[in-house]
């Protein structure tokens, strides 16, 4: 009777165990899957992005303080068995790294330093290496955000009669015949050394320098000046020429 009172026992307190496991478990996971929800996503330099606003030229904003320009973070990856933090430059990736979730802090870090990643709010990211702190922001991409800080809204064309000109900062241009999609040049090199925007006919063929209409641009308070560049991409010696368009924020 006494030993089958005491294997009863045995029997609760091991179900009870599991359950408490099981408890834990799902809590760790679940704890894990808000947090990769959270960091989901594209994230830039906030001190190049800071930089960028200040100044009112990505040209002169390229020595940032931050040891990626920005990396990438999905959800579906850091919830595998080997997560990965997909670090680049303005110029090339391959700077990422291997992650692992701990459930005790309940945050992500890199497998092989002292480096953890801290979000701050919902658009900002910290990595944490110890004796330095990089601040990183959330972004649809750089573009995109590149173009929010620097281009977008209405504009009046004080040199052609105040003509109306609209850049969105998905990239679209409204107020122009031939000119209806733009990017900003922020990987320089091939003789661009200096802020160049460049005007495409469609969105299908940006991307490919030769496409479009060159454009060197200096900004000032709510002002931006256009000038027309000539280039030659054999020589990789381009001209700025006179200055075409005087664009006042409206």
């Amino acid at each position: 009777m006494i030993m089958k009172r005491v294997v009863l026992l045995l029997v609760i307190l091991t179900i009870g165990c599991t359950k408490n496991r099981d408890t834990k478990s799902t809590v760790d996971n679940n704890a894990k899957v808000k947090l990769a929800d959270q960091l989901d996503g594209y994230w830039l330099s906030e001190s190049y992005l800071v930089d960028v606003e200040k100044s009112r030229s990505i040209f002169e904003s390229g020595a940032y303080e931050t040891k990626f320009w920005g990396f990438k973070l999905e959800k579906e990856n850091l919830l595998s068995e080997s997560p990965m933090i997909n670090g680049f430059t303005e110029h090339e990736g391959g700077y990422g790294g291997s992650l692992k979730f701990d459930s005790l802090k309940s945050k992500f870090s890199f497998l092989n330093e002292p480096t953890e990643l801290k979000l701050i709010d919902s658009n900002h990211l910290e990595l944490d290496f110890g004796d330095k702190k990089d601040l990183y922001r959330k972004v649809s991409d750089e573009q995109t955000e590149l173009r929010r800080l620097l281009f977008e809204g209405k504009f009046k064309n004080v040199i052609r009669a105040n003509h109306v000109i609209e850049f969105t900062k998905e990239g679209l241009i409204k107020g122009l015949n031939q000119e209806k999609y733009f990017d900003l040049v922020y990987d320089f090199g091939e003789g661009i050394n200096y802020d160049v925007s460049i005007f495409y006919p469609s969105r299908d063929s940006s991307g490919i320098w030769t496409r479009g209409n060159l454009y060197h641009f200096k900004i000032k308070s709510d002002t931006i000046k256009l000038y027309r560049i000539t280039p030659d991409w054999d020589e990789m010696n381009h001209k700025i020429g006179d200055l075409e368009f005087v664009l006042v924020k409206s």
